[in-house]
């Protein structure tokens, strides 16, 4: 087995990811933490797509992983942590600035319009907390938006939390960052923008 594949079962391929493995095995010089199984995935995909924030930390922590490596189907590692509601990794790696946030898939699904899809709310939120350019009128290869997502996947809060943030970009952000709990000193800043 090669260190590669060892790293791969260390965050979760046949079962329990091993934090303790990862750490180990990022320490060796001749690791590729890049490399990709049969489907594409590397070992930051599969620590995304089951929701393993700490070893996402660990992995990103690592200047060697490609954040942004696709997959056989173009979806990289944040696309998958969006799609499966996966919070703590979402709110993990909208603050890493190597991290494409828009990143989409071969036919246009990007992390903002998979989410839509499947009503990942707080996901959503991350994404526009993060002050990072987020691109809401992005369309798939068949012409649809997010929130055109969001309206056929009957997700009415998803709905409006687009259509605000479309609306009033900084009034959208203020109001997420206190759903979220983060008000604290937003709220200063908010009121000394809008009130002066």
């Amino acid at each position: 087995m090669s260190l590669a594949e060892g790293l791969h079962i260390a965050c979760g391929k046949y079962g329990t990811p091993d934090i303790d493995a990862v750490r180990e095995l990022l320490k060796m010089e001749d690791i590729n933490v890049n490399k990709k199984d049969v489907h594409g995935w590397t070992a930051l995909h599969r620590s995304c797509a089951s929701g393993n924030a700490d070893i996402v930390k660990v992995l990103l922590s690592d200047e060697r992983v490609k954040v942004n490596v696709a997959d056989g189907w173009g979806s990289g590692p944040f696309f998958f942590a969006c799609s499966n509601g996966h919070t703590k990794v979402v709110e993990l790696m909208v603050h890493d600035p190597r991290v494409d946030i828009n990143k989409g898939t071969s036919s246009g699904w990007s992390p903002l319009i998979v989410a839509s899809h499947f009503g990942q709310l707080e996901v959503i939120q991350w994404l526009i907390e993060s002050e990072r350019e987020l691109h809401i009128d992005s369309e798939t290869t068949n012409g649809k938006t997010a929130i055109d997502f969001a309206k056929e996947s009957n997700h009415p809060l998803v709905v409006q939390l687009l259509q605000d943030f479309k609306k009033d970009i900084l009034k959208t952000r203020f109001e997420v960052r206190r759903s979220l709990g983060l008000g604290g000193i937003y709220f200063f800043i908010y009121l000394f923008i809008f009130l002066n």
